[in-house]
């Protein structure tokens, strides 16, 4: 009797020991606006068309005789803007074309068999797809 009434106060003495343990889980914060405007930009521009900017902070005390502190700062911003290149394809095209050198003509350039025999097959299926 006397092993058994030992073997429970070990039991009980260990299971009193246990305390609980403090965690905490951070989820993300989501948030979502909108701007409904029309804005007028510039080639090469930019322009600003709205923002939300939040902030704050938090402290807490704990402990014995508050001896403990946390601290707690965040701080968020979002925007919306614009930015603005208009691409000319044509235009481009046209600068780099008179950009280049003047390519030589096509019978001046010597061909080896291969490219020679390729450029004949390639000619006879153009014209038997001319009407």
């Amino acid at each position: 009797m006397r092993t058994l009434l030992s073997g429970t106060t070990l039991v009980l003495t260990i299971a009193g020991s246990a305390s609980a343990q403090q965690f905490t889980v951070q989820q993300p914060s989501l948030s979502s606006f909108s701007v409904g405007t029309t804005v007028s930009v510039p080639d090469r521009g930019r322009a600003l068309m709205g923002g939300v900017s939040r902030a704050g902070s938090s402290r807490s005390t704990y402990g014995p005789l508050r001896s403990g502190t946390n601290t707690g700062v965040f701080a968020q911003h979002s925007g919306a803007s614009a930015h603005v290149t208009i691409h000319d394809f044509a235009e481009m095209d046209r600068r780099a074309l008179s950009a280049s050198p003047p390519r030589p003509r096509d019978d001046a350039v010597p061909l080896n068999a291969n490219a020679t025999h390729a450029y004949h097959v390639l000619q006879s299926r153009a014209a038997t797809r001319r009407p």
